[in-house]
């Protein structure tokens, strides 16, 4: 019974686990591609650090971790009532300004 009652969680659990990542897929995959640019944002490269714990015997070490984020340049854009993020090259973002139609495939093209 225990097994029966382990294998249904388990099944459970990877079924979830699609569901989710489907759904995230399709959510991706189905923004919109084209419309009026409302936001332009630039965030500056940056480092930024967290902590991890290791276990030496029965003391726990904390252990820092660096990481490097690079320059990011991105426009929001809608059309009507969806709006999608789209991260842009440098070049790019200085080419629009807000209120500009902005079509991800024009971009991707060049």
């Amino acid at each position: 019974m225990k097994r029966i009652v382990a294998t249904s969680i388990i099944v459970a659990v990877v079924l979830v686990i699609l569901v989710v990542t489907v759904m995230g897929v399709n959510a991706y995959i189905n923004r919109i591609r084209a419309g009026y640019i409302i936001q332009k944002t630039y965030f500056p490269a940056h480092t930024s650090r967290y902590v991890t714990y290791i276990r030496v015997n029965k003391i726990m070490v904390p252990q820092w971790h660096t990481v490097h984020h690079n320059d990011r340049w991105t426009f929001t854009i809608e059309d009507g009532d969806n709006r999608a993020m789209w991260d842009v090259r440098e070049s790019v973002y200085n080419a629009y300004k807000v209120g500009d139609w902005f079509t991800v495939e024009e971009v991707i093209a060049n």
